[in-house]
């Protein structure tokens, strides 16, 4: 059936010469990959500028139940976002966030209220003045939606985060992961003041405690094929 659908798009992979296969988390069918036709083209109707990460489109589509593929009409770009496409740091941030996303989220049936809050993230982004901090809030807020949110509220000064847990714990228990004091510090402001402190801003470390966390609660959750790149530019 013909369907009209609200979509984030995640990844454009080359398919053939002109075609591509699009990911994309919508609003009524979750996770959904498409064919898109003649997007090289010289007088495509859909360009690759098009299909950037992160990029909030309205698409009519072609959706067949128990299908992996599905074929798309028609995609236009609604809002545009001038810097998820054009600065550097914001377009590395949403590279890393739409990769983490893609690969923590899927399911292919609705999912509107998670995607209604991705929507809000990626314009909150989209305005940040600091892409990579901003980046790293929201995949710590992800968790939330995930089922594995950090418990708030029992931070002490040098605890350590327990990443198998979810909790903060003054000892350390030699059967469990802990991220550094450091991530534990910052986690718990972000918690607690619904905001990093501008004197303690997250780094690297932080993103690499993080993601641990992702793979300890979400089977199969793989690191970001760019990870190296992004973080070189992102966080130096």
């Amino acid at each position: 059936m013909q369907v009209k659908l609200s979509a984030i798009v995640l990844r454009s992979t080359p398919y053939s010469d002109s075609s591509v296969i699009v990911r994309l988390f919508t609003d009524d069918y979750g996770m959904q990959s498409y064919l898109i036709n003649g997007v090289r083209k010289k007088k495509a109707s859909i360009t690759p500028a098009m299909l950037q990460p992160l990029t909030l489109v309205e698409i009519e589509a072609y959706q067949r139940d128990q299908s992996s593929l599905q074929r798309l009409k028609e995609l236009h770009v609604h809002p545009l976002l001038p810097r998820l496409q054009q600065s550097t740091l914001h377009g590395l941030a949403a590279t890393l966030l739409a990769e983490c996303l893609m690969r923590a989220v899927r399911e292919e049936s609705a999912h509107a209220e998670l995607f209604g809050w991705m929507q809000q993230q990626i314009l909150l982004l989209e305005v940040s003045e600091q892409p990579e901090v901003s980046c790293l809030e929201i995949l710590t807020r992800l968790t939330e939606w995930l089922g594995f949110a950090p418990q708030a509220g029992n931070y002490r000064e040098g605890a350590w985060f327990n990443l198998n847990e979810g909790r903060f714990d003054v000892q350390h228990d030699m059967r469990s992961t802990y991220a550094s004091a450091a991530t534990a510090r910052q986690l718990a402001a972000l918690l607690e003041k619904d905001g990093f402190v501008p004197g303690d801003l997250p780094t690297r470390a932080y993103l690499d405690d993080l993601l641990k966390y992702y793979q300890l609660h979400l089977p199969g959750f793989g690191l970001p094929k760019s990870l190296e790149v992004v973080c070189v530019m992102l966080f130096v």
